[in-house]
């Protein structure tokens, strides 16, 4: 079980989980430190590429 929430770790940060699966993925996060770190790590690296996305599109527009 530990496996498939960590594989379903990248759709839940992307918020396109099913609402039961979304909740049921985010109780097994809170319960495990291991899978918060993934989750606080993957969420870090969506916020960089996000902030990259937001320059090369300015720069596109300008």
């Amino acid at each position: 079980m530990f496996d498939e929430i960590r594989d379903l770790i990248p759709a839940y940060c992307a918020g396109s989980l099913p609402e039961e699966l979304h909740a049921r993925v985010g109780e097994a996060i809170v319960r495990s430190p291991e899978l918060l770190a993934e989750v606080t790590e993957l969420s870090i690296v969506n916020d960089h590429l996000l902030e990259i996305r937001r320059v090369f599109d300015a720069e596109a527009s300008a």
